[in-house]
């Protein structure tokens, strides 16, 4: 139970790559971007092409403080949530076994 609480506290913890640092890479890589602002998140979407020319959209949600909360790969029309740090640490809460307790 420790280390299940100890992984779902790590990964709330967790910020992964910077506004800053995904935009970087884009411009350095030579892919398209754009920011868009929902609500309280920050939006990066980075498009790329792939061989075929298969176009690629990488979307990359932040919370108001900067931290990577959402990462999500859309190529023809399918998307794969590659990481989702609050739906990651419910899975983990949600395998917790709670022991019965008595209270007197």
């Amino acid at each position: 139970m420790r280390d299940t609480l100890e992984r779902v506290a790590d990964l709330l913890m967790y910020s992964g790559p910077s506004i800053s640092d995904v935009i970087k890479n884009a411009i350095l890589d030579g892919h398209d971007f754009e920011t868009l602002q929902l609500g309280k998140q920050t939006v990066v979407q980075v498009t790329s092409e792939i061989p075929y020319d298969i176009k690629v959209l990488d979307s990359y949600f932040f919370n108001n403080c900067g931290q990577l909360i959402k990462h999500i790969v859309k190529v023809n029309n399918k998307e794969k949530i590659v990481f989702d740090k609050y739906s990651e640490a419910t899975a983990l809460l949600t395998t917790l076994e709670c022991p019965n307790s008595l209270v007197s």
